[in-house]
Order: C-alpha cells, then sequence, then structure tokens
C-alpha cells in the first residue's frame, strides 16, 4: 500500500511541477499541502511499524500486549506536526 500511495505522490508532485503555470497558486499550494501530509503519514507508518515493540504482562488479564517506546511516538508526533517530512 505504501509503495502505490509513494507513488501517487509522485504523480502529484509532477502534476503539480507541471501545472503550476496554468493553475491559480493558492490550488498548487494546498497541493503541495497535502503531498506533505501524505509524505508525513507514510512515514509516521514507517516509524511506528518499525518500532521496538515492548511486551507488557498484566497479571490479571491472560491477553499479551505490547507497548511502543515514547520516542518513536514522539517522533511520529513531531512529525505529524510538522517536524520532519520525507
Amino acid at each position: 500500500m505504501s509503495d502505490d500511495v509513494a507513488k501517487t505522490i509522485e504523480r502529484l508532485e509532477l502534476w503539480a511541477e507541471y501545472w503550476q503555470p496554468h493553475q491559480p497558486p493558492e490550488f498548487i499550494a494546498d497541493l503541495r499541502t497535502l503531498i506533505g501530509v501524505a509524505k508525513a503519514a507514510i512515514q509516521v507508518a514507517a516509524t511506528l511499524e518499525n518500532a521496538e515493540r515492548i511486551m507488557l504482562m498484566h497479571e490479571d488479564d491472560e491477553e499479551e500486549s505490547y507497548a511502543v517506546p515514547s520516542q518513536d511516538v514522539d517522533g511520529a508526533i513531531e512529525t505529524l506536526l510538522g517536524g520532519d517530512v520525507l
């Protein structure tokens, strides 16, 4: 799925570059903002997917649950709020 999204983003970037002289600047700016959001979402998904999983044991619960280290979550939040984008 992320490969499809990455290819779509690439096509949209090319489209925006090609059509920039022929479209209202606000439209191109909005498109570039959405492209940035999509890139950030892909980066966050990769960060969380590759994050270390820590198993949590609960005395009263037979099910296993997992946690992700806070620095990975903090990094993902930073990315979504406009920090690092691909």
